[in-house]
This record gives structure tokens, C-alpha cells and sequence, in this order.
């Protein structure tokens, strides 16, 4: 009965994926997301992970929402592309092409990905004694619970992506050009259009968020199947340690990217409509993955993160009040108007310092990572002096990409200054600043990928 009782309670994590609907089900307006759907997909993955660990479907299904988390946050680095355009019609067009391709990467990933997942939740019921994934009255003539979920799932997603690109084609029509021609222009109705397409989506999107969450919730609440997984991941997969270990950091990980990505400005007319408290959140989850299996002192990290989400929300509000009362060229011609400029360089000075101390201190969380989870030899106790120096050589490697990584981003955090600088005079800092932000992702992305290797190859028997 305890073990019921706690099956009952822990859910083997289940109820995240409440809140991952919630990130899933909302409509998209081309690639503008509200509610960004890669939060859901990573919500979503922190849920199945557990059951993944007993079933090799749902595991491939999880590594198919992963390529999600990354290709939905491709949306944003569209949209820099997409409103950085100057031309209204190519920018246009960009939203038509843009809308697209995600819509088609969507059906290609997702639905081989839900069909796998519950199809592993179905061959979870095959071996688990439930009432919950073939229903109470098990009938061969009749649709399980299981599968009318996948399909609902599999039709959501399908619509929502249909519906997202559907009105972007009234930019085939937009001839403006020509007033002559009797060709019709329908991008004129361009916004009722999407207001159509909007509204379905979202009314379809809550009714399947409900299904799906009374889908998960009567798993959870199937005690007799809950009770049977919960001890067997208890006897195999508990004793793992190096499972979790290697999980806490590819966690941590994918989130130090979306941290990294939501540092990069997303201007228009001069204004970040991508404020940096995004990444600066993002990065306490970070902290909070990392420490979970080192030997780093507690708490100190998050105080430096909440000194950059600090100096970030100053800097938004002090951009915010600049550019809501003046313009560049106002500083030269009022004296007001150059207080406010100097509020907003000094906000933006202290939070460039700020992330680079905040880097600073990932690079120590990663190097005691490095110290304790890379290198070893598995199933070995015992090492010469020649498996020693390889080991000194390997960590050396990895310790010396991060500071490279960490140069970059020094240059990067000036590119951020030198766009308020001159910006005024020079035009094209914004690609500039755009080009260091890319070379100091890449180069993170690469000192870290390398650290999940070395990570992986440590434990990899478990």
C-alpha cells in the first residue's frame, strides 16, 4: 500500500506535461509564438524522462522533441532575419518562406515523435496490469483511450500548422505594383486572415489540452500501473547514478544555448523587442542542473545571476524610457534627452559586466564538472601514470575551449556597448553585433558538446 501510495504521489513525473500543453496548445501568428512551444517541448521531455528509462519508444520519442526545443528556438533567430529586412515586401516574403519551412520541419519531427511516444505507452500497457491506457472495458472492436489521444495529437498538429502558414500565401497575391491589373490582392485582408486561422486553432488547442491532460492524469492516477513502474525503476534505474548525472548536464546544457540565444537583441527601430531577463531566468535553471552532482558552494552562483537579472531589467526599462520620449539624433539637440542617453549607457555597462561575471562563474560550475565527471575510465578503480597524463591532457583540453568560448563573449559584450555607442552614425552595427553573438554561441556550443562527450563516455554503461 506505501508503494502505491507513493506511485500515486510522484507519478514518475507526469505532471509536468500539464504545463507543457499549456506552451503547446497556443496558436502561432506565422513564426511569432506567444507562449514559445519549445518551453513545452522541454517540459515535456522533463515529464517522459522518467518513463523513458523503462521504454525505448518513449526514449526515441523524447531525442525527437529535443531537435523541437532547437528548431522551435530557431523562430526567434527568424525573426531577427525577418524584421531586420528594410523592405516591406521582402519582409514579407520572409515570413511566407520562414512559416514554411517550421511548419514542415514540424510534421516531420512531431508526428513520427507523438506516434512513437504513445506507442510506447502502449507497450507499457502490454506489460503493466492498467485501466488507464486500453480503458476499463478492454475491446478489440473499439479505439483505446491510447489511441484516440495519438490521433487527436497527431490531427492538433497537423491543423495548427496548416493554419499557421495558410494565410502567409496571400503574399503570392500582393501585386500593389500594378493598381491596372485585375489580379486580386488579398494580402489587403492579410490581418483578418490570421485572425481566421487564429481563432480555430486556439479552440481546438484548448480541447485538446484538456483531453491530453485527463489522458496523462488518469495514468496517474491508475495506482496498480503507477505502483508496477515505480518499482521497477526503483530497482534498475535508481542504482544508475551516472544516468542522472549525464542527464542533469545535457539539461543543462540545452538550457545554457537558450540562455545564450535569448541574449541576442531582436531590434526594431533601435529597440530589443527580446528583453535579456529570458536568458538571465534561464540561467538560474542552469546553475540549478549543475550543482545538482558537484562539489561547487551553493548559492554564490545565484546571486550572481540575480545581479545580471537585475541590471537587465534596468536596461530594458531604461531603453524603454529613451526611446519612448527621444531619438538618437535628440541627444546632441536636449539635454534631457542626453541624461536619459547616459542612464541607458550606464545600465547597459553594468549588465555587460554583470554577464561576464555571470560566465565567469559558469566556467567555474563547468570546470568542476570537468574535475569530477570527465576522464575516468569506467569500471576501472585503479589508473598507471600514463592513463593519468591523459587524463590531465583530456580536462586540460576542455578547460582551455572554455576560455576561448569565454573570449568571445568578452567581444561580444562589447559589440553590445558599441551599438549604443554608434549606432547613431553606423548602420550596419547591428550585424556586427549579431556576428559576435553567433561566434560566441558556436564556440560555447562546441566547448560544451565537448564536456557532454567526455560526461557520456565516463558513464556510459550505465
Amino acid at each position: 500500500m506505501k508503494t502505491v501510495n507513493a506511485a500515486k504521489k510522484k507519478g514518475l513525473g507526469l505532471g509536468l506535461i500539464g504545463f507543457s500543453f499549456l506552451f503547446l496548445a497556443n496558436p502561432n501568428v506565422n513564426i511569432i509564438d506567444v507562449l514559445p512551444d519549445f518551453i513545452g517541448y522541454w517540459l515535456l521531455c522533463l515529464a517522459l524522462c522518467r518513463l523513458a528509462d523503462l521504454n525505448e519508444s518513449i526514449g526515441e520519442a523524447i531525442a525527437s522533441f529535443r531537435k523541437m526545443i532547437l528548431i522551435d528556438a530557431g523562430k526567434w533567430l527568424a525573426l531577427f532575419w525577418v524584421f531586420g529586412l528594410s523592405v516591406t515586401t521582402e519582409r514579407n516574403s520572409s515570413l511566407l518562406l520562414w512559416t514554411f519551412v517550421f511548419a514542415v520541419l514540424e510534421w516531420i519531427i512531431l508526428i513520427p515523435a507523438y506516434a512513437k511516444l504513445f506507442a510506447g505507452i502502449t507497450e507499457v500497457g502490454y506489460f503493466y496490469p492498467n485501466t488507464a491506457i486500453f480503458g476499463k472495458e478492454q475491446n478489440n472492436h473499439k479505439k483505446s483511450p491510447t489511441d484516440k489521444i495519438r490521433n487527436f495529437t497527431i490531427f492538433f498538429v497537423l491543423f495548427k500548422s496548416a493554419l499557421c502558414v495558410l494565410p502567409e500565401f496571400a503574399d503570392l497575391s500582393n501585386s500593389s505594383y500594378d493598381e491596372s491589373s485585375a489580379f486580386l490582392n488579398i494580402y489587403r485582408y492579410i490581418g483578418t486572415m490570421r485572425m481566421l486561422a487564429f481563432i480555430p486553432v486556439l479552440v481546438i488547442g484548448v480541447v485538446w489540452c484538456v483531453r491530453a491532460q485527463r489522458y496523462f492524469s488518469s495514468l496517474r492516477k491508475d495506482e496498480p500501473l503507477m505502483a508496477c513502474l515505480l518499482e521497477k525503476y526503483e530497482t534498475q534505474v535508481v542504482p544508475k547514478v551516472g544516468l542522472f548525472i549525464r542527464r542533469n548536464f545535457r539539461i543543462a546544457y540545452i538550457l545554457l544555448i537558450l540562455a545564450l540565444v535569448f541574449t541576442i537583441d531582436l531590434r526594431v527601430d533601435y529597440q530589443n523587442i527580446i528583453p535579456d531577463v529570458f536568458a538571465a531566468i534561464l540561467f538560474f535553471f542552469v546553475f540549478a542542473f549543475l550543482q545538482k552532482n558537484t562539489a561547487m558552494r551553493k548559492g554564490s552562483q545565484f546571486g550572481i545571476a540575480g545581479l545580471y537579472l537585475l541590471t537587465t531589467v534596468a536596461s530594458s526599462a531604461a531603453e524603454h524610457l529613451f526611446f519612448a520620449e527621444y531619438y538618437y539624433g535628440a541627444i546632441i539637440k536636449s539635454e534631457e534627452a542626453w541624461l536619459s542617453y547616459a542612464i541607458l549607457l550606464i545600465c547597459d555597462i553594468v549588465k555587460s559586466v554583470a554577464f561576464l561575471l555571470l560566465l565567469g562563474r559558469l566556467l567555474h560550475a563547468l570546470y568542476a564538472v570537468i574535475r569530477e565527471h570527465t576522464g575516468y575510465v569506467s569500471g576501472r578503480e585503479n589508473r598507471d601514470a600514463s592513463e593519468e597524463q591523459m587524463i590531465s591532457v583530456l580536462q586540460k583540453e576542455l578547460r582551455s575551449s572554455l576560455i576561448v568560448a569565454y573570449i568571445t563573449a568578452i567581444f561580444y559584450a562589447l559589440s553590445d556597448l558599441a551599438f549604443d555607442l554608434l549606432a547613431p552614425n553606423v548602420g550596419f552595427m547591428n550585424l556586427i553585433n549579431l556576428g559576435f553573438a553567433v561566434v560566441c554561441i558556436s564556440f560555447f556550443i562546441k566547448a560544451v558538446s565537448a564536456i557532454q562527450h567526455a560526461v557520456d563516455t565516463k558513464y556510459m554503461l550505465d
